[in-house]
């Protein structure tokens, strides 16, 4: 993904450095929505109501779903309530918990919101790139990577 891009990244490339070198055993594989937080879900007076926006689910470890709700891109531009700015990250663990029977393994998650802010910047800015030189270029997944990219059409 790098490569594709015009200019040197050193940011991204030292995250991407530093998944490679403190990537997690994978414990579990689920369906993960691949894109939750705070705007694709609804909510009614009697509770969560619908999960929207599949179009980056996938398989992989539940807690990057965790990961990508905590990411501070979707707090608005505040640095607290740490999960999707809604509360604060113990509070949601301990829901999590309660429901999915998982424990949430703050080093895991760490590593999950790493790769979710490295894959934010990348393709944001892989879709400037792509918009000023009208190519048709794509974040693609790689087979190799523990992880895959947004699969979104820039441009």
């Amino acid at each position: 993904m790098l490569a594709e891009l015009r200019t040197p990244r050193p940011a991204l490339e030292l995250a991407l450095h530093w998944l490679r070198e403190h990537l997690p055993p994978l414990q579990e594989v689920t369906l993960l929505h691949g894109d939750f937080r705070t705007g694709n879900y609804l909510v009614t007076p009697r509770g969560l109501s619908a999960l929207l926006d599949w179009e980056f689910s996938h398989f992989g470890s539940p807690l990057q779903d965790v990961a990508w709700f905590c990411l501070r891109d979707w707090r608005f531009g505040q640095l607290r309530p740490a999960a999707g700015g809604l509360c604060p990250r113990a509070v949601f663990d301990q829901a999590y918990k309660a429901c999915s029977e998982r424990r949430v393994d703050p080093d895991v998650v760490r590593w999950f919101e790493v790769l979710g802010n490295a894959r934010w910047a990348g393709c944001g800015r892989a879709s400037g790139t792509c918009r000023a030189s009208r190519s048709p270029w794509f974040c693609r997944p790689s087979a190799a990577a523990p992880w895959r990219w947004s699969g979104r059409r820039c441009g």
